[in-house]
C-alpha cells in the first residue's frame, strides 16, 4: 500500500470516528420524554417565593418560576391581557406573586389560569 493510500485510509477512519462521536453527542442532547411542566398555583407561588432568597438551589427554583410566567405571558399577551412594552419581567413577576399571595384559596388551580387572571386585572385589553 502506498503512503497516499495509507493517509487516505487514516483520513476516512478519523472521519468515521468523528461522525460516530457526533451522533452519540447529538443523541444525548435529544430529550427522551417531554419536558412540559404544568404547575399549580401553589407550586408557582413556592418558586416565586424563592426569588427573595439567595442560595443556589432557590435561584434555580426561582428561575423555573420566572420562565414559566414568561412562557404564559408570551402565549397570552395580546389576547387575554395587553402588557405595555415598557413593563419588564420583574414587574410582571411581582404582580403574579402578589396575586398568588393574596388569593391562597385559588392556588390549587392551574398556575397558567392564575397568571392570566392576575395580569388581565392589571393589564386589560381595550
Amino acid at each position: 500500500m502506498s503512503i497516499y493510500a495509507t493517509e487516505i485510509n487514516n483520513y476516512f477512519l478519523k472521519i468515521k470516528k468523528a461522525r460516530g462521536t457526533l451522533l452519540i453527542f447529538l443523541a444525548l442532547l435529544m430529550p427522551m420524554t417531554s419536558n412540559a411542566v404544568i404547575y399549580s398555583g401553589n407550586e408557582l407561588f413556592e418558586k416565586l417565593s424563592d426569588i427573595k432568597q439567595n442560595t443556589p438551589m432557590t435561584q434555580v427554583s426561582a428561575s423555573l418560576g420566572t420562565g414559566y410566567v414568561s412562557g404564559v405571558v408570551d402565549a397570552l399577551n395580546g389576547d387575554a391581557f395587553c402588557i405595555p412594552k415598557s413593563i419588564r419581567i420583574g414587574q410582571i413577576i411581582d404582580i403574579v406573586y402578589l396575586f398568588l399571595r393574596g388569593h391562597p384559596e385559588s392556588r390549587s388551580e392551574l398556575a397558567s389560569a392564575l397568571i392570566k387572571s392576575a395580569l388581565a386585572k392589571v393589564f386589560p385589553c381595550e
